[in-house]
């Protein structure tokens, strides 16, 4: 499905070693198919989000050995509006690691406004 549009929101949905995988693609699948309400016809309708997946490496294994590739890596990717933070048990290890929590993925906040995303899990 083609997720382009110009007033789109970008969500990023971080993945991790040990990422429980229903955390991840359940809300991949409610920001992908998100459409404005009232569209007379929510197929041709511009998508509201396009959701894409950041890791720190390219292949991912969820909780109980499921491989997944990641689209980005949190050194390089599109700007992030929205950020998920899918649960799993390897949540934990991605509290304490340096790097995902110094904000490589979160998007740079003005001083003035609203935070633009927020951290928690599923």
């Amino acid at each position: 499905m083609d997720q382009a549009g110009s007033s789109a929101k970008n969500v990023g949905i971080l993945l991790y070693d040990g990422v429980q995988a229903t955390d991840f693609t359940g809300p991949y699948d409610v920001f992908v198919l998100a459409r404005p309400a009232g569209a007379p016809n929510p197929v041709e309708a511009p998508p509201l989000f396009r959701a894409f997946s950041v890791a720190q490496q390219e292949t991912v294994t969820c909780e109980g050995g499921l491989r997944v590739l990641s689209d980005y890596r949190l050194d390089s990717h599109p700007p992030i509006e929205v950020l998920v933070v899918p649960g799993g048990l390897g949540v934990f290890r991605v509290r304490e690691d340096a790097a995902v929590m110094s904000g490589s993925v979160a998007p740079p906040k003005p001083p003035s406004s609203p935070p633009a995303s927020a951290w928690g899990h599923c």
